[in-house]
């Protein structure tokens, strides 16, 4: 409470009672309104007094409303900015919570979850091809030898000599250009993949593909045009490049590549099942090269070799140069062909979402 000082100057004891109490009340203000006077120190009467509270109270009370209003205003501006400011901060944290959830969403779909299985996912289309037309190959093989079992002797029990009465040559004709192709066409698919994951198995595996693969696949389909019958040589020669190019293709690959699998950069399968197809691989290429030499006399000197020596030429040959290869061998890249599944099936997603991503875009706008 402001009490304002009056100073009475000389010659005021002329106030009289009623006057010091109104200067009283004057001066003290309004308890009920809370209204203080600031009145002149030059009042020396009551009538002075009323005349200056008169003049001064409607300018201070407009002054007061003014103010009031003016703060009023102000707090209702400070309170819109504050609302917008938190409105602000809310949306953009939803905005950045939903970026968040898609993103984890996207890596939930795109990285598949751990597994115990390393063939997490088979079968998958290429495996599928793959083993479909090893077996049928291999199947086929047998049933050349069945169909044409009373037509062939000894020492002419090779593969090559049963391939030339029918139906054995319609199944060679359709079985062995199909398991070709397949492979040819798997094995371009995992270069191909090594190359985009830059890994340093892409050289060897490349090299053997296009000096080596290629070379032994084109070699088993001309033993198909140029029968044992009627090019002997020509099919002799063809016949040992087809099986020495696929020796060396894997052996390269077992000797020279497969130890990178243990690197995670190198793009390769690995675990317990892709270590056991690496051996699968290393023992046929050990086998190959150990019975080989016996193919080798048997085809060039059949009437000079022993006996026995033809009978291991005839049977390693359909054992490991035929089923084995064609089956365990070819199969054996089956961990690395999953992955390339895995691979193709991601890019695929994140195309399709690329592609709804842009569609949504589109309708938004």
């Amino acid at each position: 409470m402001i009490v304002t000082s009056v100073v009475f100057l000389p010659g005021a004891s002329a106030v009289t009672e009623h006057a010091r109490d109104r200067l009283a009340e004057l001066s003290t203000g309004d308890v009920q309104t809370g209204t203080r006077h600031n009145l002149p120190s030059t009042c020396t009467t009551a009538r002075e007094c009323e005349h200056a509270v008169r003049t001064r109270a409607p300018m201070q009370d407009v002054t007061l409303r003014s103010t009031i209003d003016r703060n009023n205003e102000l707090f209702r501006l400070h309170s819109r900015q504050g609302q917008i400011i938190v409105e602000g901060i809310s949306a953009s944290m939803k905005t950045e919570r939903k970026r968040a959830v898609e993103a984890v969403q996207r890596a939930a779909r795109q990285v598949p979850p751990p597994s115990k299985n390393p063939l997490d996912g088979f079968p998958l289309p290429h495996v599928w091809a793959l083993v479909v037309t090893a077996i049928t190959c291999s199947i086929c093989c047998v049933l050349m030898v069945v169909y044409a079992f009373d037509k062939c002797t000894f020492p002419n029990l090779m593969l090559s000599n049963y391939i030339i009465f029918y139906p054995s040559n319609m199944l060679a004709n359709i079985s062995w250009p199909l398991y070709a192709i397949t492979h040819a066409y798997l094995e371009f698919l995992l270069w191909q993949r090594l190359v985009a994951r830059r890994s340093p198995a892409a050289r060897i595996f490349g090299q053997t593909f296009l000096f080596v693969a290629v070379p032994a696949w084109m070699a088993q389909l001309s033993c198909l045009v140029w029968g044992i019958e009627a090019y002997p040589i020509a099919h002799t020669i063809i016949g040992g490049v087809y099986g020495a190019s696929w020796t060396i293709a894997h052996g390269i690959r077992s000797l020279h590549m497969d130890h990178m699998r243990a690197n995670p950069e190198s793009g390769l399968a690995h675990g317990e099942i892709a270590t056991f197809c690496v051996n699968i691989r290393l023992i046929c290429f050990w086998l190959e090269c150990a019975f080989g030499p016996f193919i080798i006399i048997g085809m060039l000197m059949k009437d000079l070799c022993p006996v026995w020596i033809a009978w291991v030429c005839c049977i390693s040959e359909h054992i490991f140069f035929v089923h084995y290869r064609l089956i365990l061998t070819t199969m054996s890249y089956i961990p690395d062909i999953v992955l390339l599944d895995k691979d193709l099936a991601i890019a695929r997603a994140a195309e399709r979402e690329e592609e709804e991503e842009e569609g949504g875009l589109w309708k938004s706008d």
